[in-house]
């Protein structure tokens, strides 16, 4: 494993846009090229994350592992604090719900409720349901569940997907979930305030992973070739901001 520098405050590691340093707080630290698995699926770093090992700890991003398992972070400068939010259980109730079929796969979208106030996390839900009754070999790149944002002028911003394409196998049955991420609130935020650097936008957005009051649609793509055939599934639905 290679050696890494890291400072003790692991702003890095944070990952939140944060500018911190002490120059005399640093601790020799080796890169960790381990995988991460959420509820059994292995989910890929790309290139925005690292993970390293100090004193036989591993120290992972933040972000990355509050997003996947469906919350919001947020970081306050003048605080010098990291606020973590998490959704309540988003298998108890749904307020909206939609469903679309495409032969013997079904995309489903729910949201626990109609109206959210901006200092709510978004609780949002997809699954991919496979119907068919044997198990076929299925390409797609990564995540297979892809979530945009709309707003009532037109302002889009999807999910970025990594260049690499996965081919599985998939059993009758199987499922896959993805919970709502927080970071495409701050992309579309970045990209709707039309700033060129990330720095002045967070110094104007302090709170870049809500959306401001309004109405939105929210919606998934599953983008797929199985049984030698391209598909596409998409299903939305709609939410107010208060």
């Amino acid at each position: 494993m290679k050696k890494f520098l890291i400072g003790i405050a692991c702003a890095g590691v944070v990952s939140l846009g944060a500018s911190v340093a002490y120059a005399s707080d640093y601790v020799q630290a080796l890169l960790f090229p381990v995988k991460i698995e959420f509820n059994g699926q292995d989910k890929d770093l790309g290139n925005d994350y690292t993970i390293l090992n100090y004193n036989g700890h591993a120290y992972v991003p933040v972000r990355y592992i509050v997003e996947n398992m469906g919350g919001a972070i947020s970081y306050d400068g003048q605080l010098n604090q990291i606020s973590i939010k998490y959704a309540e259980d988003q298998n108890r109730f749904s307020e909206l719900n939609s469903i679309k079929q495409e032969g013997s796969f079904s995309l489903s979208l729910a949201s626990q409720k109609k109206e959210y106030t901006r200092n709510e996390a978004i609780n949002i839900w997809a699954e991919l349901t496979y119907s068919g009754n044997t198990t076929i070999e299925v390409q797609h790149a990564n995540p297979l569940i892809v979530y945009y944002i709309k707003d009532e002028v037109g302002n889009y911003r999807e999910m970025a997907t990594l260049d690499s394409n996965t081919t599985e196998a998939i059993t009758p049955n199987q499922k896959y979930k993805k919970s709502f991420p927080s970071g495409l609130v701050s992309a579309f935020n970045y990209d709707k305030s039309g700033l060129k650097d990330y720095g002045a936008f967070l110094e104007n957005f302090p709170a870049p992973e809500l959306l401001s009051p309004g109405n939105y649609e929210i919606g998934v793509k599953a983008n797929f070739r199985a049984d030698n055939e391209e598909r596409t599934i998409t299903s939305s639905l709609d939410i107010t901001i208060k």
